[in-house]
């Protein structure tokens, strides 16, 4: 390398000096062979001016641009004045997306950060704005490419153009392409929760964040996406957070979650997930007040709670207008399941909401007994739960399971309420053999709770009924003749 160089740098002083222009043929040799020989200095540095003085710029930003995507120089420090006129070249084309994909295949160092960043955010760069924004230390950051990748989607769906040039987004191209960002964005989110970076380049390991850090930007995500829809400008220092609460709000209960819920629901219920099932996060989700002095918007998120409320409204509006019923089924489901998480408590109506969707699932009684039995323990297990909760709903949710065949889920309810007599008399009236094959079970199990509660240890007597406390009498019943058990003389009723 040592000998060849100054013999190339020569030959080829020469060859400009005679002020011959380079064919579009000869480029690429000359390219290769200062890459072969290390000679980068020279290739960014005397090359490129040689080029200029010709006007041939295009064709040398051309020339190199295969072997910058080849990753060729992602060791290699790049002047300021080559990455300046590599982005003045495609910006004035109009081709944003292959600057974006040049500038993730260089090395840069954090004196470039300030240029990028505000490129980026002028050019909708979002990709290279994750990797600039996570690069520091500074937890604020993570949420700013949330907001440009919002901004670009807006922009797409919208046609309308985000590019210095020729305006080359239009209506029908946005349409099919704003979504590919929303994706992006769930993949940064998900990548977050999980303490990982996203890699600069499609080969690179994920980077993890700061143990430090990590509550703290689970928190920051969480509040943006559950926030209003505000359009805000990216802050770039410390001082310029107090500025994202004063631009002009959208439409009341519009969330910054909207977007990933319109897109792709199933998605976005995964994301979320981790919140509850992970222990870590589940941690920082009931400790959201902890971190409240983090919150910039006055309608930030105060507990889980209010994260289960705004995304059921937001499924809400998206489910209003297909009419299909398929996002709430999505929704139900997920809350059901992270309700299993411990010290996970759904609000009251949320609960009874819940428990009545699962209950509509459309399912074959007869066939598909097991599915059956799923539901009906989950409706339980909720139902127990949340029962203190749940106290002053018995008599909505004794009505919507008196019409469905849930019997356990049922039974359960009217012994809450203390309801015995009317508990049986609808078991026993009921046309379902399924509900009605069941009432001796239920009046062996309530035959041995009455002997427990009217013989405790201390001698005193205990009330079965849970909502109002009546004194419970023992009666036989009599029972006809062709369905009468031997094991079964008596019932009890209120």
């Amino acid at each position: 390398e040592s000998t060849l160089r100054p013999i190339f740098k020569l030959a080829l002083k020469e060859f400009l000096d005679e002020g011959k222009s380079i064919s579009s043929s000869e480029i690429p040799i000359l390219i290769e062979l200062c890459i072969e020989i290390g000679a980068f200095d020279y290739l960014f540095g005397e090359l490129l001016q040689s080029f200029s003085k010709l006007k041939q710029e295009d064709l040398y930003l051309e020339g190199i641009e295969n072997s910058i995507l080849k990753g060729v120089f992602s060791n290699a420090e790049v002047p300021e004045e080559v990455l300046k006129t590599l982005v003045d070249f495609y910006t004035a084309k109009g081709d944003i997306d292959k600057l974006e994909s040049l500038l993730l295949k260089f090395n840069f160092t954090k004196k470039d950060f300030e240029y990028l960043s505000k490129l980026c955010v002028e050019h909708k760069m979002c990709l290279l704005y994750i990797y600039i924004r996570t690069a520091g230390d500074y937890e604020y950051y993570y949420v700013d490419p949330l907001k440009l990748l919002q901004e670009r989607i807006n922009y797409m769906r919208e046609g309308k153009s985000f590019n210095l040039g020729k305006e080359f987004v239009f209506k029908k191209e946005a349409e099919s392409n704003w979504s590919y960002f929303a994706y992006v964005m769930l993949y940064y989110i998900d990548l977050c929760f999980k303490g990982k970076m996203l890699p600069k380049r499609a080969n690179e390991p994920t980077r993890n964040i700061p143990l430090s850090m990590r509550p703290k930007i689970v928190y920051l995500i969480t509040n943006w996406l559950f926030t209003e829809y505000t359009p805000e400008t990216i802050a770039e220092k410390k001082e310029d957070k107090e500025a994202f609460s004063t631009s002009k709000k959208s439409p009341k209960n519009t969330f910054n979650i909207n977007d990933l819920v319109g897109t792709d629901l199933d998605a976005t219920l995964s994301v979320l997930e981790q919140l509850f099932d992970n222990k870590e996060l589940r941690s920082v989700v009931l400790n959201f007040h902890k971190y409240s002095e983090l919150a910039i918007s006055p309608d930030h998120v105060k507990d889980y709670e209010n994260v289960l409320v705004r995304l059921q409204e937001t499924v809400g509006k998206f489910e209003a207008k297909s009419m299909e019923g398929r996002m709430y089924d999505a929704f139900y489901n997920f809350v059901a399941r992270i309700a299993f998480n411990p010290d996970i408590y759904l609000p009251a109506d949320m609960c009874v909401d819940t428990v009545k969707r699962i209950s509509d699932f459309k399912v074959d009684f007869d066939k598909d007994k097991d599915k059956c039995k799923e539901y009906e323990e989950m409706i339980l297990s909720l139902l127990k739960k949340h029962e203190e909760k749940l106290k002053v709903k018995l008599n909505e949710l004794i009505m919507n399971f008196s019409t469905k065949r849930y019997t356990k889920v049922f039974l359960y309810l009217m012994e809450a309420n203390g309801e015995y007599t009317k508990c049986f008399e609808k078991i026993i009236s009921s046309k379902d053999t399924v509900i009605s094959a069941q009432i001796f079970t239920w009046l062996d199990s309530i035959h041995d709770r009455l002997k427990v509660s009217s013989n405790p240890e201390d001698g005193s007597t205990e009330n079965i009924g849970r909502s109002n406390e009546k004194d419970l009498e023992l009666s036989l019943i009599h029972i006809s003749e062709p369905t009468r058990l031997l094991s079964i003389s008596y019932a009890v009723f209120c």
